[in-house]
Formats: structure tokens, C-alpha cells, sequence
């Protein structure tokens, strides 16, 4: 505030009320201006990237705030990185706190705040803390492998997880060791579990940092036939010269001991193959580098309303799925596409030859970006609707087409008078019993249905009841991304086997080529846990154990086409 010289002024500071009282700091500076200088904060101790085997470590820095107008500091804050809680440091421009560490690479950060609001820039110190356990029990400290060949001992016992560690053969573990080998010269790696006292997971992995590794390969159980090696790992994969494997060895989760793995390096040949895929699908194997003379399968994918229709790149094929002998470098790609024969993204009814029946013609909407409920979400936002019709009315989209047969599908949503008002679907004239009538909210769902060859005549059908009807919710029904089988496409009834085996329940599918099914079990047909989900190549799905399975349960099974 301005002064005038020689005029003394007397400042209060008083609480808000008689109940509130306590201290405060106070700084008056003629011709001064408020602090907007930050403070600097020092790190002394400890030394950034050193190895701790200790849970807490020691920091302690200064920190100075710095003239003009310095208000002071008023508080020291520390947290590990990432985290969102901190703590406050004891002393302010001498300060000091005991950080607890997590397994593995922790990232300290240090930030210091001035009396008016000013935050210093963030100060770092790494500490990498090593857990009590086996020596190579962290990533950074991994165990290297100097000969082409051997036989090492791992003891994951009083073992741990670091931070942003990856899921092991995609199982959770918590107590993996690591081993570390380059090739000298291109060839297949091998490794493989001799003996073990409990259910190994092994993952060969590239990279620098822990959480950022590329996945190489994986096993859960390499012999899930032998009673005696069940729940060993083994992996044969092929190297680049010159790279670091990281190889990590844990166990399933509170299963802990001791194991012995062979590893062997072979000198050979090896070829890089790229896989990539337009939208629309996936590919498997994702590609990497394999050995000369390997046969791989790779199995191309569609998602929901997309098929796949040939290979791109070194190959030019149809085959799904494709075999290749891996005697090159190939650069492959998938190439998928919708199969939806009418989305209604035109904005009206003039992509397939459709008329009308009933007392209005059916139209196409278009959903507003936040209407509720939305457009089925595989693409665009718009629908066909069906007409407004009153009491004892109806409103019918007729298709006359000709098919190859197979299997097609519609998207569809009912929102009306249940019981009262309904929608049905008629395929050449008959209606389809599986559909039923559909009535009340019926909130967006997909329904598949199999087509004779040869012309067809498919019809959707809303209609009110005579008297009395209410208009309940939209009073409609909506048709999206219809798909029909204009080429020829197999329909293969699915079938679940379950057999009971010397050591427990043995499951597999039969079912349509390149479809995903998910397996589940449940004890009460209510409750449904997700066993394992698998690809039909060829013949059938790989076989699936239940290893909840006790012989004196009643158990169910169910697979559930994706």
C-alpha cells in the first residue's frame, strides 16, 4: 500500500473469530514487491543410481530462496515418482527424510515451496533398492550367461516382483530371478527346466528397462502331458547377434522353490519376418526372427463385421490360415474389410433393393454425437427406423436379394410397450422362431442367423397392438450394420467336448476356422469364470485343463463364440 512519509501507521492481524488463533508470518519491505522467485532445491546425499539393500534411504539436500524480496521457505515435499501422496521433509534450507523403497528402480522427486506460494523445479535422486533375496533377483542385476551353453540353479525363494515388471507367460507370479545372454552370432536359443520343485514360468525378453521390455517369448507348461515334468517350462527361440536377452524365470503365485535350467546356444541361420494388418482383425504369430527351415501357421482374424480377404507383401494368397517355410525375410500383411452389407451411412434406404409394407415406410436417422442410447458403436451414426405408426398398425422393410448362403447377421434395438407392441423378423415369409418378439427395452445386440442359397426375401416387422396402445420409450425398433452372405460362407455348428482324464477334465472345441471361443466353467450355471481362450485351427481348438476341477464337484462348462 502506498505511505506517506512521516505518517505512522498501525497494522492489525487478528483471526476471523475469537475461536481461531495461532502464528503466522509477516514481512513488511518498504518499496518492496511481492516474491515471485522460486526456490532452489539441492540434493546431497544420496548419490543418484546407487544400489540399496536397505527398505529406507537417507535423503537430505538445502534448499535457498533467493533475493530479491525472498519470503523464505516453508516447506520441503518428497514423493517417488508417479505416486501421487508425498511427504513433508523435517527442516526447510537444511532438510532431511527417511524414504521407504519399493523393490527395484525408485525415483525420488524433492520440490520445495516458498512462503508465497512459489514451487521450486522438481530435483531427482534414482536408488535402486535391492530387495533381500537371490543376487539376481532384479532385472538390473541379472545373472549373465558368458558361455554358449550350461546349467544354472535358481532358487526364487525370498524372491520379489520389481516395479513395472511384466506378467511372466502371462501369469502374475511374484518371485522371479533374471538371467542375461548375448549370442556372439545369429543361431536358436534354448532353455529348458530339468528340475523344479514348483510351477515354473519362463519369458525371454529385449530392452533397457524393466517396465518397457519387448516381449520375445513365453512358456507356462511345456509338457502338459508328462506327469512327471508337468508345470516346466521350456523355450526355443531365435537370436540376433549382438542382442542382450533378458531371460526371467518366476513361479505361479505362493509357489516357490528351487530349479535347475539348461540353456544352449546353436549357431544358424535366422530370418526376420514382419507381420502387420489393416484394420478389421489381427494376426498370429505377430512376427519376430525364426529359424531357417521352421513352418510357421499364421492365422489371420476378423473382428465383429469384418472378414478377412487375402495376404499381402512376399506372399500373395488367400489361404487362412497360411503356412510358410521360413527360408527368407518376409514382409506380410493382412488385409481385412467390413462385411457389412448396409450400415445406412448413406442416409437413406437405396443400397439394397428395399421396399415397404405395412401402413408407413421405414427410415433412415441419423444419432446425434450425445444421444442416448447410442449408435451401435462399430462405425458411423446412423440406423434404420421404423415408420410411425399408430393403434393396430404396422411398418415392415422388405429385402428381395439373392445370397450364396452361409451365415449373416443384423444389429438391432427395441424400444416399446412391452408385451404389447413388438418387433419380429420373417425370412421368406416365415418367422424367425429363434428371433422371436421382441418387445420393451432392448437395449443395441447383434443376431445371427443362417441363409439358404439362392433368392430370399427378409422382412423386419414393427407393429402396435390394436387399442389402447401407449406410446412407451421411442415406440420403435432399429436395424444396423447388416451383413449378408453374398459369397459363399461355411456355417459350422460349434461342439464342446469334455472328457475326464487320469488327471482332471480335458476340454476342446470344434468349430468354425478362425474363430476365438471362451472357455468357461462354473459350479452353479449363474457364475461364470473365464478359463482359457482359444483359436479353431484346422480341426479343433488346443485342449484346455481345469485346474479347479476336483473329481467329487458337479461342474459346467460352456464356450462362447468371440
Amino acid at each position: 500500500f502506498s505511505t506517506v512519509q512521516g505518517q505512522p501507521y498501525r497494522i492489525a492481524v487478528a483471526g476471523a473469530s475469537e475461536e481461531e488463533s495461532g502464528t503466522l508470518r509477516f514481512r513488511l519491505t518498504p518499496n518492496g514487491t511481492a516474491d515471485s522467485t522460486a526456490p532452489a532445491v539441492v540434493i546431497r546425499s544420496p548419490a543418484s543410481g546407487i544400489n540399496s539393500p536397505e527398505k529406507r534411504i537417507e535423503l537430505s539436500g538445502t534448499v535457498f530462496d533467493p533475493s530479491p524480496n525472498a519470503s523464505g521457505v516453508e516447506r520441503v515435499r518428497i514423493r517417488r515418482e508417479g505416486e501421487i501422496s508425498s511427504w513433508g521433509a523435517t527442516g526447510t534450507t537444511e532438510w532431511t527424510y527417511s524414504v521407504p523403497l519399493l523393490s527395484g528402480r525408485n525415483v525420488i522427486e524433492v520440490t520445495a515451496v516458498d512462503f508465497a506460494g512459489n514451487v521450486s523445479e522438481i530435483k531427482t535422486v534414482e536408488v535402486n533398492y535391492l530387495a533381500f533375496g537371490p543376487s539376481n533377483n532384479h532385472f538390473f542385476s541379472a545373472e549373465l550367461l558368458e558361455e554358449i551353453s550350461g546349467e544354472v540353479r535358481a532358487d526364487i525363494r525370498g524372491a520379489d516382483k520389481q516395479t513395472g515388471e511384466p506378467h511372466h507367460a502371462g501369469n502374475r507370479g511374484g518371485a522371479s530371478v533374471w538371467y542375461a545372454f548375448t549370442p556372439p552370432e545369429d543361431g536358436v536359443l534354448a532353455l529348458e527346466i530339468l528340475r523344479a520343485d514348483f510351477d515354473t514360468l519362463l519369458a525371454v525378453y529385449t530392452g533397457e528397462k524393466v517396465a518397457e521390455l519387448q516381449h520375445v517369448a513365453s512358456n507356462n507348461d511345456a509338457y502338459p502331458d508328462d506327469p512327471d515334468r508337468r508345470g516346466w517350462s521350456a523355450i526355443s527361440q531365435a537370436v540376433r547377434a549382438g542382442v542382450r536377452y533378458w531371460i526371467a524365470l518366476d513361479g505361479y503365485p505362493d509357489d516357490l522353490g528351487v530349479a535347475d535350467m539348461r540353456y544352449v546356444f546353436t549357431p544358424g541361420m535366422v530370418f526376420d519376418v514382419s507381420v502387420e494388418n489393416s484394420p478389421g482383425g489381427s494376426v498370429r504369430p505377430s512376427g519376430g526372427v525364426f529359424a531357417a527351415g521352421v513352418e510357421l501357421t499364421f492365422q489371420a482374424t476378423p473382428e465383429d463385421n469384418f472378414r478377412f480377404v487375402r495376404w499381402e507383401g512376399d506372399v500373395e494368397s488367400t489361404a487362412n490360415p497360411l503356412t510358410l517355410a521360413i527360408n527368407k525375410d518376409f514382409r506380410l500383411r493382412a488385409i481385412f474389410e467390413s462385411s457389412i452389407s448396409d450400415g445406412f451411412e448413406s442416409g437413406n434406404l437405396t443400397a439394397l433393393e428395399y421396399s415397404f409394407r405395412g401402413n408407413q415406410p421405414w427410415e433412415v436417422i441419423e444419432w446425434g454425437m450425445d444421444e442416448e442410447p447410442p449408435v451401435p458403436s462399430f462405425v458411423g451414426n446412423f440406423s434404420a427406423r421404423a415408420g410411425r405408426i399408430g393403434d393396430g398398425q404396422s411398418s415392415s422393410l422388405i429385402l428381395r436379394t439373392e445370397v450364396a448362403g452361409g451365415m449373416a447377421s443384423f444389429d438391432f434395438r427395441v424400444s416399446s410397450e412391452k408385451d404389447w407392441d413388438v418387433f419380429e423378423f420373417y425370412i421368406n415369409g416365415e418367422m424367425d422362431t429363434d428371433f422371436g418378439k421382441r418387445s420393451g427395452e432392448v437395449p443395441w445386440q447383434s443376431y445371427e442367423f443362417v441363409l439358404p442359397p439362392g433368392n430370399v426375401e427378409l422382412e423386419w416387422r414393427y407393429s402396435k397392438d390394436v387399442v389402447n396402445s401407449s406410446q412407451v420409450g421411442d415406440d420403435t425398433a432399429y436395424i444396423d450394420n447388416l451383413s449378408l452372405p453374398f459369397e459363399r460362407t461355411e456355417v459350422v455348428v460349434p461342439r464342446l467336448f469334455v472328457d475326464i482324464v487320469p488327471e482332471g477334465i480335458k476340454l476342446r472345441i470344434e468349430g468354425e476356422l478362425g474363430r476365438a471361443y471362451q472357455i468357461e466353467s462354473s459350479e452353479n450355471l449363474v457364475e461364470w469364470l473365464p478359463l482359457e481362450v482359444g483359436l479353431v485351427n484346422n480341426e479343433v481348438v488346443i485342449e484346455f485343463s481345469d485346474p479347479k476341477f476336483e473329481g467329487d464337484q458337479q461342474r459346467f462348462f460352456r464356450a462362447i463364440a468371440r
